[in-house]
C-alpha cells in the first residue's frame, strides 16, 4: 500500500513559513546578516519550486514569497 506524501510536504512547507517568520527581520538586526540572507534565500527558493510541482500548495501559500519574504 503506498502512502501519500502529503502529510510530510505540508509538515516541511510549515517548518519553512515558521523559520522565515522567525527571520522577516531587517538584515541588520542580526550579527551574521549573510548567512541569515542565504537561509533566507534557500527557504524561498524551495518554497518557489514547490509551489511550481503542486497545485494545492500553490493556494496555500502567500501570493508573492518574495515581496512577503524579502531577500
Amino acid at each position: 500500500m503506498k502512502k501519500s506524501i502529503r502529510p510530510t510536504l505540508d509538515d516541511f512547507v510549515e517548518s519553512i513559513l515558521e523559520n522565515l517568520e522567525e527571520l522577516n527581520l531587517p538584515l541588520n538586526a542580526y550579527p551574521n546578516s549573510e548567512f541569515v540572507h542565504g537561509e533566507k534565500t534557500a527557504f524561498v527558493e524551495c518554497l518557489e519550486l514547490l509551489e511550481e510541482q503542486d497545485e494545492t500548495l500553490r493556494k496555500k501559500l502567500p501570493r508573492d514569497l518574495e515581496k512577503r519574504y524579502p531577500i
